[in-house]
């Protein structure tokens, strides 16, 4: 069975309205943005966008922080800005809940834009994993350990709204029960967030064959 099955209702939505103030905070003795960054010929951001668009779902939103400059961003994306960013991610899920509900989309696959070594082929196992079981939370794994992408279907959109404050996407899978996926194979998760992890990150892309 092909990856993609009746793709036509999934949305990928890349979280990207943060304040990236650990990125440029005094301490670290650097300036600049986790997702302007360049990683060799791109930038985070465009990696981790591209990766969302080249899954080949029709629906592609990024959630944006209106301070912040997305000039890099594949047009591709539909642009939503989120004024209340500082209150925390939650407000981030809320606002794409807010904007796909009155939609015929009934799947989100939320996605981190500091993510760059997310591919592709990570949502297309997701959704896949979705529609073979009927699983309405599915959660990718990097040997055997939780991680990001989060797919989550209509019926669990209630309980994503009710989330509340700052924390990881990966407290997604509080909402209810999870299929794990193992991505390892695919991907690594790894999030820039700092200017040392930029530096990791760098060196494993320029690595990788």
């Amino acid at each position: 069975m092909s990856d993609i099955v009746a793709v036509e209702k999934v949305a990928v939505v890349v979280l990207a309205a943060g304040g990236a103030t650990r990125f440029a905070s005094p301490d670290s003795g650097e300036s600049g943005d986790n997702l302007t960054s360049w990683l060799g010929k791109e930038s985070v951001l465009s990696r981790s966008t591209s990766a969302a668009v080249e899954a080949g779902f029709p629906v592609n939103l990024i959630i944006t922080n209106p301070q912040r400059d997305y000039a890099e961003v594949d047009t591709a994306l539909t642009r939503t800005p989120n004024r209340n960013w500082a209150e925390g991610l939650a407000t981030s899920l809320w606002k794409a809940v807010a904007v796909l509900h009155q939609t015929d989309v009934d799947v989100l696959v939320f996605t981190a834009g500091n993510q760059p070594l997310i591919t592709s082929q990570v949502f297309r196992r997701l959704v896949a994993t979705h529609r073979n079981t009927g699983a309405g939370l599915v959660t990718a794994t990097y040997e055997g350990r939780s991680g990001t992408p989060i797919l989550v279907a209509r019926e669990l959109w209630s309980e994503v709204t009710g989330l509340v404050g700052d924390f990881g996407l990966d407290a997604l899978v509080t909402i209810g029960e999870t299929q794990l996926v193992e991505c390892g194979d695919i991907a690594s998760d790894a999030a820039v967030v700092t200017a040392a992890d930029l530096r990791s990150v760098g060196d494993t892309v320029a690595y990788t064959p």
